[in-house]
């Protein structure tokens, strides 16, 4: 069933960018289960999902949506024609997917209910101290406790009438500044969210897709190599992730990362670059302590090249 729901997925899937960087590019999240699914077991682009899942007691070991691609990873699917990409800048929203809709609904919802509960705590909390407070009162029965009593009393509820309606007038004033402008959405034809809810007019999100090409082509040399060696990663047939916890640029597996481990840390280096001794030496130790096929890989004239480092065998 899930293998026939995946292909049926049509090409090329929306992504959106969510941040950008000048050293390490833009950074896009996929927010419909479906098509991560496809984009990791079909399209064999790995991605790391971020979110967390509801009420699951491991939240730090099960991860859910959305799933966050690199910034290379992005540019892969766009130049392979997987991905077309959607600004998801804060004041760009253009499209949104069903997920996306249903996450921030939640977010939403979930954000209102600890806001009354807290607003219940408070209010018991204050009863307490209202009845404590009051128990003292009733032991003093003179004439200037009970006048006393009353005059706080009635001070303390002319205080909270002018309290509330001051709030009253600030959260009216802050909703007449807040409230945004009105766009008309349409209902979306798939309950899988293949298609996505468009907003306001066509030329918002013409230029909402300017915005996130522009910001793709905006990047550093040192950038645009990684992008060089994640490609002819893929295209040899590897599955191929973020190396920062092994200290490498990539891992690259032979196979789905969930059956097998990665063989290559992969270390990118400029063609021109002088490597140093204690350099080497740091690759060899980078495989030789993670058990991984260390290799430097460099790019000159669009030609991307390996060369392995690996300790011979010591004496005994």
């Amino acid at each position: 069933m899930a293998t026939s729901s995946q292909s049926s997925i049509s090409l090329p899937i929306q992504v959106f960018q969510t941040q950008t960087s000048r050293t390490r590019g833009a950074y896009s999240s996929v927010w419909d289960a479906e098509h991560a699914m496809h984009i990791r077991n079909k399209l064999r682009i790995l991605g790391d999902l971020c979110g967390t899942l509801p009420k699951h007691i491991a939240q730090n070991q099960y991860l859910s949506l959305p799933l966050l691609l690199s910034y290379e990873e992005t540019m892969l699917g766009v130049n392979r024609g997987y991905f077309t990409l959607v600004s998801d800048n804060g004041s760009d929203y253009t499209q949104l997917g069903d997920a996306h809709v249903r996450f921030w609904d939640r977010r939403a919802r979930e954000a209102e209910r600890q806001a009354v509960e807290a607003a219940k705590e408070r209010a018991r909390e204050r009863a307490r101290r209202t009845g404590r407070k009051r128990a003292r009162e009733e032991r003093d029965d003179d004439e200037e406790g009970v006048v006393r009593k009353a005059a706080r009393f009635v001070w303390q509820w002319v205080s909270k009438r002018v309290g509330w309606a001051r709030a009253e007038e600030e959260d009216q004033r802050e909703a007449q500044e807040q409230t945004p402008a009105a766009v008309d959405i349409s209902e979306a034809a798939s309950a899988r969210g293949q298609t996505l809810v468009e907003t306001s007019t066509k030329a918002r999100a013409e230029e909402g897709a300017r915005r996130a090409s522009r910001r793709l082509e905006s990047c550093s040399k040192r950038v645009l190599e990684r992008i060089s060696v994640l490609e002819d990663l893929h295209e040899r047939g590897y599955y191929v992730s973020c190396g920062a916890k092994f200290g490498a640029d990539f891992l690259a597996y032979a196979s789905s990362p969930l059956v097998v481990h990665a063989a290559l840390a992969v270390v990118v280096v400029r063609a021109a670059e002088k490597l140093h001794a204690r350099r080497l030496v740091a690759v060899g130790r980078l495989g030789d302590a993670t058990r991984k096929r260390a290799l430097l890989a460099t790019v000159s004239g669009g030609k991307v090249s390996y060369v392995g480092v690996q300790w011979e065998e010591t004496l005994p």
